[in-house]
Parts: structure tokens; C-alpha cells; sequence
């Protein structure tokens, strides 16, 4: 039976959904931030809790640096993920998106209705409606996601998922496809590699020692990497959680979003923080790499056309064990 209903936690609304598998909730007034994924039968909470100083929530202003907050949950980067100049002017003015994006640091509206929630905003420094619609069916989280271009100008963007996960060493990342090289974003350490590098996966060389980055490191190891699949043709990618034998699988349409990011943050981030974090994410894109200007000089970006409508989905599937398509060579050892 699926329950729907809001509650006010330290200062902040939050809204939730849950059914007898799953509950979520989400914080409207940061960005529409999903902030727990919760399997009700063992209390596995799947989402990074806050990582700052208080291990608490707070209030962002626009163009905020990302890292200066709780860095947790699920957010949504749009229209870019790295800060970016919009290399197209309008109006005869200059546009500039901020890091991560303009969705996770302003209030969003919403409705909450008998199956499912509706969030929903407006694009702060180009004209655009951006929604999801959010249900749950049994194990699954459903999210569609409706974005409006209301200007008379072609928009050019990047839309990514940044589901930050609750993690510990062993765990493992599988991919659908067969993934042998990824496209190096940054890495923390120059050994591993620069920007724009095609990198082996998943075993990467530093100093001359060989690392499975698919397999979750001790926090310790003081890596973290940010990279980029080519095109997938699956559209699946899953997370596995040796303690628990459960597994959350990541289902979107590669038609639109053909790229898979891929963040390790294995103690190596932040850079500046003595408080290194421990997490993962798989995230669905529309295009790489992360700074929307480099993405349409790379071609490898999306766009909707002027007064044009555009929908996508993502969904999140809980399950228990590895995935069936999940088979690797150590598995079978």
C-alpha cells in the first residue's frame, strides 16, 4: 500500500512516499534533494548522509559552491555539472551556470497526489520548466522527468543524475555493458591520469601498481577519480553490496542519455577538507563531460528546441543479490 505525506524535521519540510519495500523522501526547499532510499525490510539506508561539519542540512543560495554544503543524497545537475559558461549569448548578454548546476540550490515547488509526487521549478538564467514525477512500484523508484524550453531559442544542456551512495570496501560497480576505457574528468592524483584521457577500466594503473576501481576501496586508498563511459547501449548499470547481498540497478534510456559518469570518491575528496568522503555514484548523462562548454565543443551534449517539450526516466530497482548479467571473471573464481 503506498503512503504519501510531509513532515517538518529540523526546520525543513520533507516529503515522503513508501510503500511495504521502500520509502523516499525529498527536501523541496534544497533543491528537491532526495535524501533517503530506505529498503524498510533490513533499514538499509542506500543515500550518503551529510558529509559537513553538523552532519546537517542547509539552505543554499544560488551559485553556491556544491562542496561548501552537506555533498549527500540525490541531486539533479542541470544544465550543466562543472560550472560553465553558456557559450551562446541571448539577449545580448552573457550567461553563466553555476557548479552542479542551477536545480540543486534553489526551492522547488510540489504535489503530492494519491501515486506518485510532482516537483517541479523554473530555470533561473535561461527560461525552463523542469519537472519529475516520482512513484514507487514495489521495488522500484520511478522517476520521469518532463523539461519545457520556454524561450524562442534552441537550449543547449547537460542533464545528470548524482545519486551519492552510502558505501563500504568490497562493494561492487557492474556495468551492462562492457566497459574497457572511460574518459578521465579529474582525477585527485595526476599519476592516474588528465582531463580528456582514455583510461583502462576498471583496473587502473598508479606507480606502476594495478587497482580495481570497481571494487570499493578502504577510504584510506585517498584516491578519487570522475569519469565518463562512450555511449552504452543498455542503458543498465548496477551497485552491489557484499554485506547485505543486495544490489540497486540503475535502468534509463541510452537514446537519451548515452553516457554513463562514473564518481569514486575513495578518501580523495574534497582536496581541501581534512574530512575525506567514502562514496560512489552511477550517473545517468545526456552528455559529457562535466562543463556544458566543453561538452557542445566536444559535440557530446543534448538540446530542445526553441518552445519545444522534452521527457526521460530513470529507474532504480532494488534488488536481492547481483544483477542476472553481472558475471566477471573474479566472480566465477
Amino acid at each position: 500500500m503506498l503512503k504519501t505525506g510531509t513532515e517538518t524535521i529540523d526546520h525543513f519540510l520533507h516529503l515522503f512516499m513508501e510503500n511495504d519495500y521502500l520509502r523516499v523522501e525529498f527536501l523541496p526547499e534544497i533543491g528537491a534533494k532526495m535524501i533517503r532510499l530506505l529498503h524498510k525490510e533490513t533499514g538499509r539506508q542506500f543515500l550518503l548522509e551529510p558529509q559537513n561539519q553538523d552532519n546537517n542540512y542547509h539552505r543554499a543560495y544560488y551559485g553556491a559552491n556544491f562542496e561548501s554544503y552537506d555533498t549527500s543524497g540525490f541531486d539533479e545537475c542541470f544544465p550543466t555539472i562543472s560550472a560553465s559558461t553558456y557559450p551562446f549569448s541571448t539577449k545580448n548578454r552573457e550567461i553563466y551556470f553555476p557548479d552542479h548546476g542551477e536545480l540543486w540550490s534553489i526551492p522547488w515547488d510540489y504535489k503530492l497526489m494519491n501515486n506518485e509526487l510532482l516537483l517541479v521549478c523554473n530555470g533561473n538564467r535561461f527560461p525552463y520548466y523542469f519537472a519529475k514525477h516520482i512513484s514507487l512500484k514495489d521495488n522500484e523508484v520511478i522517476i520521469h522527468y518532463h523539461l519545457e524550453n520556454l524561450s524562442d531559442q534552441k537550449f543547449f544542456y547537460l542533464w545528470s543524475a548524482h545519486p551519492l551512495l552510502q558505501v563500504k570496501p568490497g562493494d561492487r560497480l557492474y556495468f551492462r555493458d562492457n566497459i574497457e576505457k572511460v574518459f578521465l574528468n579529474w582525477a585527485s592524483d595526476e599519476k592516474i591520469g588528465k582531463y580528456g584521457d582514455m583510461i583502462d577500466w576498471p583496473c587502473i594503473s598508479i606507480n606502476g601498481s594495478q587497482f580495481d576501481y570497481s571494487i570499493v576501496k578502504d577510504q584510506n586508498h585517498g584516491k578519487a577519480i570522475k569519469c565518463f563511459t562512450e555511449t552504452v547501449k543498455s542503458g543498465e548499470a548496477a551497485v552491489y553490496f557484499a554485506a547485505s547481498d543486495e544490489s540497486l540497478i540503475y535502468h534509463f534510456d541510452p537514446k537519451e542519455n548515452p553516457y554513463l559518469g562514473i564518481w569514486l570518491c575513495y578518501g580523495g575528496w574534497p582536496t581541501n577538507q581534512e574530512n575525506k568522503h567514502l562514496t560512489i555514484a552511477l550517473e545517468p548523462a545526456s552528455g559529457r563531460p562535466d562543463s556544458l562548454s566543453e561538452a557542445i565543443k566536444r559535440n557530446e551534449y543534448s538540446s530542445i528546441g526553441a518552445r519545444s517539450k522534452k521527457e526521460w526516466y530513470l529507474r532504480i530497482q532494488l534488488k536481492s543479490g547481483r544483477p542476472e548479467w553481472a558475471k566477471t571473471n573474479q566472480d566465477l573464481v
